[in-house]
C-alpha cells in the first residue's frame, strides 16, 4: 500500500478497455515483470446489490469509491501470473520520460467482457463513469499529477455482438462511441495521446467483422488527432500457446509485445508536440 500518496508527483496513464486492457496473457515470456516501487497502480472494484464483490457481470454494475493504490503488478491467477498490457508501457515510459521528483500511476480501469453496446462506456455507463471518478480521484491527490495517456483496448464485445447492424452501421456505431469517449475523456484531463490496440492473431481470423473494428480504430485514430493504432494480429492467442481456450486473449509474451508498440506509438505522438 502507498501510505502518502499526496507527497508524490504523479504521471498518470490511464488504462481502460476490456479483457486484453485488465490483463489477460499467461504462458511464459521473455520480459517479466518486476516491482518498481516508481509504478503504482490504482485499482477500484464493483459491488453487488448485496455488498459483496462483483467483478464479471457489468450490466448491473456500481461502484465502489474506495480505490486501492499498491506497487503495480501482473494479475494473480490460480497459480500463474497473467500479464497486464500497461506494465511494459510504464516501464519504459519511466526510462525515457519521467522526470526524477516524478513516479507513475496507473489508473486501471478496465474490466473484462464489456462494451458500448450493453452500454458499461458510454458516457453514463458505470465504468465510463468509474472511470472519471478514478482519474479525479488520482488527481486531486496533488495539483502537481497530470494525466500523460489514454491506452484503450476494446472491441471484442461490440464486435461479436454486431451481427444486427450493417456493417456500415456498425462502424459508424462504434465510431461514434469510441471518438465520443476519447473526446471527452480529453475535455476533462487535457489533451493526451490516445493509443490503441488490435486483436490477436486467432480472435482475427475466426471473427466476422473484427476487420471493421479494426478499420475503425485506425481511422479514428487518424482522424482524432494525437491517436495511434497499433497492430496485433501477428501476435498468438491464450489459446495458441496452451491450447486450453481463451482464443480471445493475447497471451503473456504478446501482451508485453502489444505493449510495447503502445509505447513506441506514443513516443512518435509526443515527438512531434
Amino acid at each position: 500500500m502507498v501510505t502518502n500518496p499526496s507527497n508524490e508527483k504523479f504521471d498518470i496513464i490511464i488504462l481502460a478497455g476490456q479483457s486484453n486492457a485488465s490483463g489477460c496473457g499467461i504462458g511464459p515470456t521473455t520480459m517479466l515483470w518486476s516491482f518498481d516501487q516508481d509504478i503504482l497502480m490504482m485499482k477500484g472494484r464493483f459491488l453487488r446489490d448485496d455488498g459483496n464483490e462483483f467483478e464479471r457481470d457489468a450490466s448491473k454494475l456500481k461502484y465502489s469509491a474506495k480505490y486501492t493504490l499498491s506497487v503495480a503488478d501482473e494479475r494473480p491467477a490460480e497459480g500463474y501470473r497473467r500479464g497486464v498490457l500497461a506494465l511494459p508501457f510504464a516501464k519504459r515510459y519511466k526510462e525515457e520520460f519521467l522526470s526524477e521528483d516524478r513516479k507513475i500511476l496507473i489508473v486501471d480501469t478496465a474490466l473484462g467482457g464489456t462494451g458500448f453496446c450493453s452500454r458499461h462506456w458510454t458516457l453514463d455507463g458505470g465504468l465510463y463513469v468509474r472511470m472519471v471518478d478514478m482519474v479525479e480521484n488520482a488527481l486531486s491527490m496533488n495539483a502537481e499529477n497530470r494525466v500523460v495517456a489514454l491506452l484503450w483496448h476494446q472491441g471484442e464485445m461490440d464486435t461479436a455482438r454486431s451481427a444486427k447492424y450493417t456493417e456500415q452501421e456498425f462502424y459508424d456505431r462504434h465510431y461514434l462511441n469510441v471518438s465520443t469517449l476519447v473526446k471527452d475523456v480529453r475535455a476533462r484531463f487535457g489533451d493526451m495521446p490516445f493509443i490503441c490496440g488490435g486483436f490477436n492473431n486467432e480472435w482475427f481470423n475466426n471473427t466476422p467483422r473484427a476487420v471493421i473494428t479494426e478499420r475503425v480504430l485506425t481511422d479514428l485514430s487518424r482522424d482524432i488527432g494525437k491517436g495511434a493504432f497499433c497492430q496485433g494480429n501477428d501476435l498468438l492467442s491464450n489459446n495458441q500457446i496452451t491450447g486450453k481456450g481463451e482464443a480471445v486473449h493475447f497471451n503473456r509474451e504478446s501482451i508485453y509485445i502489444l505493449g510495447n508498440r503502445y509505447f513506441d506509438a506514443y513516443k512518435e505522438i509526443v515527438k512531434g508536440e
